[in-house]
């Protein structure tokens, strides 16, 4: 469930974790301030000054986190600028109030004109942060972004090979026709559904998208950590973009697996009974969501609690030959089971670790950030630093995941199969990507 928060506990949150923002250029304004507003008089230029070094709306956000502390003897900026600016203050307001805005901030207050057109302060200071500001640079970033991803996968579709595959793991007829459409028409609105995808925002501070007002804090399965998702149904082509979670994460990688999303809902590049097929083997019996979902509820509706550690339906066979055939320790598989099994039982569905369309788009992402080339496959080699946990990647560790809860079947044939899907590029076009 996703928590909604305020500004003022946004702010708060960010400065204990210390993550997004620039806290010894802030706190420094925020120390500057409280000198500046000790003792007797308040001394305007000081704080004018320190507020000068903002960089911006966020800057802002977090400033007025800071007031929480009450050591200026306010609990808010608003109170303090109430509170220590009187009726002669006007011109000093004022400037805050231009200084303020230029950030991207919205300011009110009252005042009052007497019979010569003097102004005066007249309290009910009110500063807040629009949408607008506290999003604009995020939205200049993910468009730019979005038309790489989208350039990303338009070059794909529009090479032969990838139709070719299609048509095969379809089984689609000689007259190229699937399901009473053509293929052709198929692979065409696949590029319509592209060039229609736009993004939206939000941010943690502001639940409500700035585009279209969606209210995504009504959209269940959120999680605090979401940098992007897609729900064809509730919002149709439009990507909801997390503007507080997008600083320092592979945000092209992430719009490209979207964009997956919006393609299989549409209708699924590869069947998934295929993608299904994966991870099976003679001698593994493949992961059952509903049977899954059925033992959780069992053990709550019960009252008891599961022992990840006694590895319940494990298959100990399969994990010992991996073991040895791959050099992995007996230790590190077990612990991607325990850890696969918590996944199903918390925040997530039973389904969600292995569902189809989840895998897919890892897949894709996983290509995309291990910059294999349009014409190679994936090696076990490359998924053995993941499963090692030498490396980290999430789409590794999803795919992972659902290895193991699908009984560690042999490393090179899972892989193998994952190369059969339609996410392969002909040698003879190397400028195209997945």
């Amino acid at each position: 469930m996703k928590i909604i928060i305020t500004e003022r506990q946004y702010g708060l949150f960010s400065k204990l974790l210390n993550e997004q923002y620039d806290y010894p250029l802030v706190s420094g304004v925020y120390n500057s301030i409280r000198d500046a507003v000790e003792g007797l008089g308040t001394d305007t230029d000081g704080v004018f000054n320190a507020l000068s070094k903002l960089k911006s709306a966020p800057d802002f956000i977090y400033l007025k986190s800071f007031f929480e502390d009450g050591k200026t003897g306010y609990k808010s900026f608003d109170d303090m600028i109430n509170g220590e600016y009187d009726s002669l203050n006007y011109s000093e307001v004022y400037r805050i109030t231009r200084l303020l805005k230029r950030l991207g901030a919205n300011v009110t207050y009252n005042h009052k004109k007497d019979l010569l057109g003097n102004l005066y302060f007249n309290k009910g200071f009110k500063s807040t942060v629009s949408m607008a500001s506290e999003t604009s640079g995020c939205r200049t970033k993910v468009q730019s972004l979005m038309n790489q991803a989208k350039d990303w996968w338009l070059k794909w579709l529009s090479d032969p090979i990838t139709k070719q595959k299609f048509k095969k793991n379809w089984n689609v007829g000689s007259n190229g026709i699937l399901k009473g459409t053509k293929v052709d028409d198929i692979f065409k609105n696949y590029i319509d559904i592209i060039n229609k995808t736009t993004a939206d925002y939000y941010s943690a501070n502001n639940p409500v998208t700035f585009v279209n007002k969606f209210d995504t804090s009504k959209k269940r399965g959120m999680s605090d950590s979401t940098i992007a998702f897609v729900d064809q149904r509730l919002y149709g082509n439009k990507m909801i973009i997390n503007c507080s979670n997008i600083e320092g994460q592979d945000v092209l990688t992430t719009i490209i697996h979207e964009i997956q999303h919006l393609l299989f809902d549409y209708f699924p590049l590869n069947p998934e009974n295929k993608i299904q097929q994966i991870y099976s083997s003679k001698n593994t019996t493949l992961y059952d969501p509903f049977k899954r979902f059925d033992q959780v509820a069992k053990i709550a509706m019960s009252g008891g609690t599961e022992d990840p550690e006694k590895l319940e339906g494990i298959n100990m066979e399969n994990l010992k030959i991996v073991s040895k055939k791959y050099n992995i320790s007996e230790e590190t598989l077990k612990n991607w089971y325990i850890t696969a099994l918590f996944q199903t039982r918390q925040g997530f569905t039973a389904n969600y670790v292995c569902n189809e369309t989840e895998k897919m788009s890892n897949i894709i992402s996983l290509r995309k950030n291990l910059n294999l080339t349009p014409s190679k496959n994936f090696s076990y080699k490359d998924f053995l630093p993941f499963i090692n946990k030498q490396k980290e990647d999430v789409d590794a560790k999803w795919l992972i995941l659902c290895w193991a809860l699908n009984g560690f079947p042999d490393i090179e044939g899972w892989i193998n199969r994952i190369n059969q899907l339609a996410v392969q590029k002909s040698k003879s076009t190397p400028n195209n990507y997945v």
